[in-house]
């Protein structure tokens, strides 16, 4: 699902385990990764999980983006800018994912 549909590839080397097949067939998922955003500045989290919804295998997707410290806007007028540069990170990440199949599927 993450590589068809999010263009994500989450992978193990098979030599972790005895019975390499086990390498493909997690039985959960929780995967985050963060990265530096220059136009904010800030970092960005993207966050993989696997869950339960009614009953369903359901996946969990989240994107935040944060500022610390120093870089966080103390104007009103920083804070508008920065709040459209996010969305636009935001934005690009999103569509980006789940370009495609899955975007196809909120038509």
């Amino acid at each position: 699902m993450l590589r068809d549909l999010l263009h994500t590839n989450i992978e193990l080397d098979k030599l972790f385990f005895e019975e390499p097949w086990k390498a493909q067939a997690p039985i959960g998922v929780n995967f985050g990764v963060t990265l530096p955003i220059e136009k904010l500045p800030g970092i960005g989290n993207l966050t993989f999980s696997t869950g339960v919804s009614d009953g369903k295998p359901v996946l969990i997707w989240q994107i935040s983006l944060q500022s610390l410290e120093n870089d966080v806007p103390q104007r009103q007028d920083k804070f508008d800018t920065w709040l459209t540069n996010a969305h636009n990170v935001v934005d690009k990440w999103f569509f980006g994912l789940c370009r495609g199949e899955l975007l196809k599927t909120f038509e």
